[in-house]
């Protein structure tokens, strides 16, 4: 059993380790304001199509990460107008387009390259999406379906569990990242999206046992000290 931790938590962090997050990262207005972003996490490189290409997305990515949204968009639609199976210049338009209140433009080129990739990234960008564009029993299934993944894709829980806290189903919502906890035991991120959850249903011993186990973990993050996790 122990052995078998040890290959599943291998795999997770395989399965999470892509090409470098652009950061800082926005948050989501389709997902409580303290549940981390996850869909920050760039699918891995497709082949290059050419140097201009490359300049084009790196410029994309780069635009995206400065939070300059629409540029983003331009760099990323001037990709795929000549590649329109590249999948991280669709990525970078998906986070674009949400990142400016347009979530229901992103589905469809986010839907059309889940269906050709089947990449979990694109996937639960996807859910993202048609969460934020009110679509949420969609959302759910979508994300139900790249949660259950494996190696898993430890985002795809974060997102799911945003979309069920967003509806209120805030034990469905601990459940999904109790099971993500599961497989990566160690994650802080984690750690604390499970305890925002347990404050937002106000089972705050909860939350402050794990918090303080959080901060022995990780005494430097400064986002553990901001929650109110000291009176129980």
């Amino acid at each position: 059993m122990i052995a078998r931790a040890r290959r599943i938590r291998r795999q997770c962090a395989k399965a999470n380790s892509g090409c470098p997050t652009p950061g800082p990262r926005p948050y989501l207005t389709s997902r409580l304001s303290w549940i981390a972003s996850p869909v920050s996490k760039r699918p891995v490189l497709p082949p290059s199509r050419g140097p201009h290409q490359t300049d084009l997305r790196e410029r994309a990515t780069l635009a995206l990460r400065m939070q300059n949204f629409a540029e983003a968009e331009r760099l990323a639609a001037e990709v795929l107008k000549a590649s329109r199976n590249d999948i991280v210049a669709t990525w970078v338009l998906g986070r674009a387009l949400l990142a400016q209140n347009r979530a229901a433009e992103a589905i469809l080129p986010l839907d059309k390259a889940a269906r050709r990739t089947s990449d979990p990234g694109i996937e639960t960008l996807l859910g993202a999406a048609l969460g934020e564009s009110g679509r949420r029993t969609e959302a759910v299934e979508q994300l139900r379906r790249t949660a259950a993944r494996r190696p898993p894709f430890l985002p795809a829980f974060q997102e799911l569990a945003g979309q069920l806290a967003k509806d209120r189903r805030l034990d469905e919502a601990i459940a999904v990242i109790g099971n993500a906890l599961a497989l990566a035991p160690e994650s802080i991120d984690l750690q604390l999206d499970l305890a925002r959850l347990h404050l937002e249903r106000n089972t705050r011993g909860e939350a402050r046992a794990i918090l303080v186990k959080a901060h022995e973990a990780a005494p430097g993050r400064p986002d553990i000290s901001t929650l109110p996790w000291h009176s129980s």
